[in-house]
């Protein structure tokens, strides 16, 4: 994907200073972002699971415990933390040299830039102003958190795609919350879906930070079974029709949900839009292969 074309390309000044902080610990980084972005509300465990449903509750209680021993966060009562000065101050040297990197990047000509950065404004805008999904906190919370500083066009393209990716998953989470099943069977039953896991064992071998054993899996797997959605096989779990058209109606209802902004954007500018973005994880990648980034 093109987010992770700019994490690699940017890699070498974000790790070093991920690494000072000792944020390099399972969990630690994203964590602290996390709270990073909500301030100035605290956070929590349920905050935690509000935004990533798929986790096991105890597992984000546990990290938000270990971030505060660390002295990053700090704890506020009532199962809350909030950012210590030790933590804002780290967040802030990694965002400003992220975002400072990127103006760097020899990618993209001013002209193609300027076009790219404007068409996605105007999506994201759009996204904002949406009617649907009727939850849009991702959306909201990565918008908001956007640092105030004055950085180049590149940075605002980086800014505008971690929004569209929010509302993306505003998007599937919308499309699916009604159907009575939980987040684990859910993600379970789209990795089934896509022939990437057959059973709760390579579930939890492909998701070991999800914090759930392969027993639980294989319970979450079960349940769609019972709903009439997988079917037990010689190598675990399969699709049924039933379960396939499901799993089909959830991804078309994010789509119809996620792009109906588009419309805000004539149909030359939605196609020179994906062309920007393609050539812009081109130039990301070939710049990677070739080591030519200078920090």
């Amino acid at each position: 994907s093109l987010s992770s074309a700019i994490s690699k390309a940017t890699n070498g000044v974000t790790r070093p200073v991920i690494e000072k902080h000792g944020l390099d610990q399972p969990g630690y980084f994203f964590t602290l972002f996390r709270a990073y972005q909500f301030d100035p509300q605290p956070i929590s465990a349920e905050r935690m699971l509000d935004w990533s449903p798929y986790f096991n509750p105890v597992e984000h209680a546990d990290r938000l415990e270990r971030v505060a021993e660390a002295g990053l966060l700090e704890r506020t009562g009532d199962g809350q933390y909030a950012l210590t000065g030790k933590g804002r101050s780290a967040m802030d040297e990694i965002s400003d040299g992220f975002y400072l990197l990127l103006g760097e990047l020899p990618v993209l000509t001013p002209e193609r830039s300027e076009m790219l950065e404007g068409l996605l404004k105007k999506l994201v805008d759009a996204s904002l102003d949406a009617g649907q999904p009727a939850s849009k906190l991702r959306l909201a919370v990565v918008h908001g958190a956007h640092p105030d500083g004055q950085y180049s066009r590149m940075a605002r393209i980086d800014m505008h795609i971690d929004d569209l990716n929010a509302f993306r998953d505003d998007s599937h989470i919308a499309a699916w919350h009604g159907l009575d099943v939980s987040p684990q069977a859910w993600e379970a039953f789209t990795f089934v879906w896509r022939d990437k896991a057959a059973d709760g064992a390579a579930l939890a071998e492909k998701l070991p930070f999800r914090g759930f054993s392969a027993e639980s899996y294989e319970e979450a797997l079960q349940s769609l079974v019972d709903k009439g959605w997988l079917h037990k096989t010689g190598s675990g779990y399969g699709m049924t029709e039933a379960g396939a058209a499901v799993r089909q109606q959830a991804e078309d209802d994010t789509n119809r949900a996620f792009f109906a902004p588009w419309e805000a954007i004539r149909q030359v500018d939605v196609n020179r839009l994906r062309f920007l973005l393609a050539r812009l994880k081109k130039e990301l990648e070939e710049l990677e292969s070739s080591k030519e980034i200078t920090p």
